[in-house]
């Protein structure tokens, strides 16, 4: 950093965060593309991917991470005969088989789009059954998230999303997360019932409702 650098506040600032952010020593492959980002919202997106394959990390060790052409497609982790993916714009269709993850059991059941992406997509596999839950990151208010955002959010990914071959089956859970510092709000009614929806909010300085959420997921699973 130059002496003229120095001695401007906002220079000096964006260099120790620079500094701070190489000294912090990521190891997961995908930072190249992280550091390409220029959008607020796409950086909220890959915030919570990070965050979520942390807590997946922590629980479960060292996972494996599929990048597609300057995109994460997903990362995958292991346990016994478990196997979970925690995937980025998964791209859901309408009845042809993703190319790139044929086993996905998900598919676009509605005239409104050709297909679905939602920002982040946790998958179980255990002996040909899979599970699925749905988490869309919304860089915007708590007020604005859970109004109409919310139902639209149902709308394309509760109502016109199935399982390919299993009509009686839904995705098990569908969440909104939003930058605050507040609780999460469960937005369904009863427990053990599905699809359970809820609002969570998701930053640095408030991460226990997206970890106390993710672990309840997988304890759900498990029952």
């Amino acid at each position: 950093m130059t002496h003229t650098f120095k001695k401007k506040r906002h220079y000096r600032e964006l260099y120790h965060r620079i500094l701070a952010f190489y000294k912090a020593g990521l190891n997961y492959p995908g930072t190249f593309i992280v550091l390409g980002i220029r959008n607020i919202d796409v950086l909220y997106e890959y915030y919570n991917l990070y965050a979520i394959a942390e807590i997946f990390r922590q629980k479960f060790g060292n996972s494996d991470l599929q990048l597609g052409e300057n995109k994460i497609l997903y990362f995958t982790f292991s346990s016994n005969q478990e196997t979970y993916r925690v995937y980025y714009q998964l791209r859901i269709n309408r009845k042809n088989f993703p190319s790139t993850y044929p086993w996905i059991k998900l598919f676009a059941n509605s005239n409104l789009s050709k297909f679905f992406c939602p920002d982040i997509v946790i998958e179980k596999e255990e002996d040909g059954e899979f599970r699925y839950a749905i988490l869309d990151a919304k860089y915007s208010s708590k007020y604005w998230v859970t109004g109409t955002t919310f139902y639209t959010i149902v709308g394309k990914y509760n109502f016109s999303i199935s399982f390919r071959d299993e009509p009686y089956k839904k995705v098990d859970y569908l969440y909104l997360l939003y930058p605050d510092d507040g609780p999460s709000d469960i937005l369904t009614k009863d427990k053990g019932y599905y699809p359970e929806m809820g609002a969570i909010p998701s930053i640095p300085s408030n991460v226990k409702p997206l970890i106390t959420t993710i672990l309840h997921i997988l304890k759900g699973w498990e029952k």
